[in-house]
């Protein structure tokens, strides 16, 4: 353990203790980053302690706020955590929430910990999950229910009705589905202005045009996981253990997610120039797959997919 990580685990330690009931001589045994992700400071923590005569030992999962130049411009940690115990109350497949800490002084910026999940995801780093790793290394039969399993991951998300949730506040609770739609569009127009002027980038500004004139009436929101794609979903073998990462969570329609996650694996594969992996379902499959989830058609497809790309 270099000096700046021994330093953290022993910040770390001192707040445990002072937060969590456990019993003496608690220390971190090994603090480590994550092997996955982009917009975070995540390390899995070891921890151990006395109880009576017995050593007890307890892996969690910290999440620091970014520090210095971010993915985000605007980073809410404290949404991803409210959104998780939410989630996590109702049933679904994400990890319990531990502890949220805002004081900046402790770990020099907000932090929480989570429920260390064991498993295997999909990684991320290039040349991504068809050139390498969980999906790369698996059958045919074994990638098509890994797949499957992240599109019902989806689809569970989507049959929540948000609305009975202690979430709308977290997200703009919108008013109408129009609304969603606006707030979504406007959160990525946002993004965009930040570097327009390093433009012109004529293909964005006509897929943004595009969209304010041809507003679409979807007729119905979800809550949308917002990072829909299977590098956000921890495996137990081939079955979906718990479905992370909320940090661009929102409310919208379904749809948005679902055009993601096509797009997202279509990019994966190009971006990185390797081929798509063989045996995963072609896109029609995975939205058939989705639909009978929700037992509805999707609807007005063609608009959604304009806007994640533009929000991709």
């Amino acid at each position: 353990m270099d000096q700046a990580s021994a330093e953290l685990a022993e910040r770390f330690a001192q707040w445990w203790a002072s937060r969590m009931t456990v019993g003496h001589e608690l220390q971190v045994r090994s603090i480590g980053s994550a092997p996955s992700g982009f917009s975070n400071e995540t390390w899995l923590v070891d921890l151990q302690w006395r109880e009576g005569d017995r050593d007890r030992e307890q892996r969690v999962v910290l999440r620091r706020q970014p520090q210095g130049k971010a993915f985000f411009g605007t980073y809410d940690l404290r949404r991803q955590f409210e959104i998780m115990r939410v989630l996590r109350a109702v049933g679904m497949q994400v990890p319990e929430a531990i502890a949220f800490e805002g004081d900046e002084g402790i770990l020099g910026a907000p932090f929480f910990v989570m429920e260390f999940i064991e498993g295997r995801v999909a990684s991320g780093r290039r040349p991504g999950f068809h050139g390498h790793g969980l999906f790369f290394e698996a059958s045919i039969e074994d990638r098509r229910t890994m797949w499957f399993g992240a599109v019902a991951a989806m689809a569970q998300i989507h049959a929540l009705d948000w609305r009975k949730l202690d979430i709308g506040s977290l997200l703009g609770n919108p008013r109408s589905n129009a609304e969603a739609v606006a707030l979504q569009l406007a959160e990525v127009e946002g993004w965009f202005s930040e570097v327009a002027s390093l433009g012109p980038f004529p293909v964005l500004e006509r897929g943004f045009a595009w969209l304010r004139e041809h507003p679409v009436d979807y007729s119905r929101t979800s809550l949308l996981w917002g990072d829909a794609r299977p590098g956000n979903i921890i495996y137990r073998g081939t079955q979906v253990a718990a479905v992370i990462d909320w940090e661009m969570a929102g409310i919208g329609p379904a749809e948005f997610d679902l055009a993601y996650f096509l797009l997202a694996d279509q990019v994966t594969a190009e971006l990185n120039g390797v081929p798509r992996l063989p045996g995963l379902p072609e896109r029609a499959e995975t939205i058939t797959a989705w639909e009978q989830h929700l037992g509805r058609k999707v609807e007005h497809f063609a608009a959604a997919q304009i806007f994640v790309a533009l929000r991709f």
